[in-house]
């Protein structure tokens, strides 16, 4: 693991869909458009960026969920 990256611990999200949360992905996303449209960037490359990103935490969570079940049997 890279050097400063740190994964906190998993909490209750216990179901898959809290886990991927589309509304509050939308929200991230929307904000984000926004921020590089302000800033003069293409807001189409923002969005892709940022869902890209979203999309990679999302599975490392679900990854580290489920090792977390196999581990106490859950």
């Amino acid at each position: 693991m890279p050097r400063g990256l740190r994964l906190c611990p998993i909490r209750s999200h216990s179901r898959r869909s809290a886990v991927r949360a589309p509304a509050r992905v939308e929200q991230v996303v929307a904000l984000a458009r926004e921020r590089a449209t302000a800033a003069g960037l293409a807001p189409d490359v923002a969005e892709s960026v940022w869902r890209a990103m979203i999309g990679a935490f999302i599975e490392l969570e679900l990854v580290e969920q489920a090792a977390i079940r196999d581990r106490v049997g859950a």
